[in-house]
């Protein structure tokens, strides 16, 4: 797993290459092993000046990762978290998954304590979970009734 270009970590931007061009080299060093490389599919810039509202965090990973779609190694796959800004406790699925047609993509889930509220039990949370699997955001899929 591979996380760049996010929170104040250095990634391929910092040297003039994309997130594609970063995922492929690891990619290509796998293949001849049978190896997968999980590239993190949620960046943005930490040091962002929220009061510009044009500064769109929940967009960032949409942004940085739809033009390059289909350009990513079949063994390369963009780790995409479940909803565009950071765990929140309701929140839209990314629109990474309905935008990424060509390219491989796994969800990214925080499954803890702190996200279920409760100190130290399991919970049955499908029903939250339920709203991931279930929705319409693939570009062509069939309207619901």
């Amino acid at each position: 797993m591979l996380k760049a270009d996010s929170e104040g970590r250095l990634g391929p931007s910092a040297y003039g290459r994309t997130h594609a061009d970063a995922a492929n080299v690891i990619a290509r060093a796998l293949r001849p092993h049978g190896g997968l490389i999980f590239y993190r599919g949620f960046v943005y810039d930490h040091h962002m000046d929220w009061r510009n509202l044009k500064n769109d965090r929940a967009r960032a990973a949409y942004d940085n990762f739809v033009h390059l779609d289909g350009q990513f190694e079949d063994n390369a796959v963009i780790q995409i978290k479940n909803g565009p800004i950071d765990f929140q406790v309701r929140e839209p699925a990314s629109p990474l998954f309905g935008a990424l047609e060509k390219t491989n993509q796994a969800i990214e889930l925080q499954i803890t304590r702190n996200t279920s509220a409760r100190p130290a039990s399991s919970v049955f949370s499908f029903p939250c979970g339920k709203r991931r699997w279930i929705s319409t955001c693939m570009p062509r899929a069939p309207a619901r009734p």
